[in-house]
C-alpha cells in the first residue's frame, strides 16, 4: 500500500464521517469556484413508463424518477429482470446499480471487492429537489 493510501486509510479511522463529508463538500465548492463546475445538470421532463424501455436504457440516477413516482416501477424491474445493472452512459459516468437485498448485503460486507474508492459523487443535485 503506498504511503498516501496509509494516511488516507488512517484519517477515516480516526475522522468522523459527517467531517469527512463537510470536508468533502467544502474541497467540491472550492473546486468548482477555481476551476469551474462541470456536474450535470438536469431539466425535468416525463419520465418514460420503464416498461417501454430496453434494459439498457434504464438510468435510476435520474432525480426526477423519485418526484414523478416512478422509482419504484424502475427499481421492481431491475430486481425481476436484472438485480445487477450496468449503465455506461448516464451522465454521471458508468455505474453499476444493486437492486437485490441479499445482494447488497454481499456487496457492503465486501468493501475491498466492490470499493468505489476514493469517493462516490453523484453531481450536483437540480434547484428545488428535496433529496434529504
Amino acid at each position: 500500500m503506498r504511503v498516501l493510501d496509509q494516511v488516507i486509510t488512517k484519517a477515516q479511522a480516526v475522522v468522523p464521517m459527517q467531517r469527512q463529508i463537510q470536508a468533502l463538500h467544502l474541497f467540491q465548492h472550492t473546486k468548482s469556484r477555481l476551476i469551474g463546475d462541470d456536474q450535470p445538470r438536469f431539466t425535468e421532463s416525463a419520465i418514460p413508463d420503464v416498461a417501454d424501455l430496453d434494459l439498457t436504457d434504464i438510468d435510476v440516477s435520474d432525480p426526477f424518477l423519485w418526484r414523478q413516482g416512478q422509482w419504484e416501477a424502475y427499481f421492481r424491474r431491475l430486481r425481476d429482470e436484472a438485480p445487477v445493472h450496468y449503465r455506461g452512459d448516464s451522465k454521471f459516468g458508468p455505474f453499476w446499480s444493486v437492486t437485490r437485498y441479499d445482494d447488497i448485503i454481499t456487496v457492503d460486507k465486501d468493501f475491498e471487492t466492490f470499493s468505489a474508492e476514493p469517493q462516490i459523487i453523484l453531481g450536483t443535485p437540480p434547484e428545488g429537489l428535496d433529496i434529504e
